[in-house]
């Protein structure tokens, strides 16, 4: 935490669904928490937009071209704000010391390689009757395989470390 008292947050998947609920949330507490990073895959114009709306240190694109553009975009009007790109800067903002947290608002692969401890899927036997958020549950049968699948990839990731 900040001198201040402010509360530092970075956000992976800041222009996906919860990324965006998240700094909708945090915007309404804006005294209470800062900024720190937002990260996109290739939704330059919606990173681009929430820079200028929150003034984050870093901004990460996962494409490289993609942080070319939003950098150049970025250039003339928040230059404070730091592009990077790749899992290098994803791992980069995802340890900043001056995140206090981090919200992983990505999908389950990602976050692991950026090094997440902990992933939450909503699984269900037959998704397409799910009461609510049906269309982004994992079906029952696909958890196990995708389950071994992302504690290989951790594992890999823990060993390059």
């Amino acid at each position: 935490m900040a001198p201040d008292g402010v509360i530092g947050i970075t956000v992976l998947g800041a222009t996906g669904s919860i990324g965006r609920s998240t700094l909708d949330v945090l915007a309404r507490h804006r005294g209470r928490y800062r900024i720190v990073a937002l990260t996109a895959n290739t939704q330059v114009d919606v990173l681009y937009q929430q820079c200028l709306d929150y003034r984050p240190r870093y901004a990460v694109m996962a494409d490289a071209v993609a942080a070319e553009r939003l950098e150049t975009k970025l250039r003339a009007v928040a230059p404070e704000v730091t592009v990077l790109s790749g899992l290098k800067g994803l791992e980069q903002v995802a340890a900043a010391p001056e995140a206090d947290y981090v919200m992983a608002a990505i999908v389950g692969a990602a976050g692991v390689a950026a090094g997440a401890d902990g992933i939450f899927m909503e699984v269900h036997d037959r998704p397409q009757k799910a009461l609510s958020d049906g269309s982004t549950a994992l079906e029952l049968g696909s958890f196990a395989p995708l389950a071994r699948r992302l504690r290989d990839l951790g594992s890999f990731v823990q060993k390059l470390r």
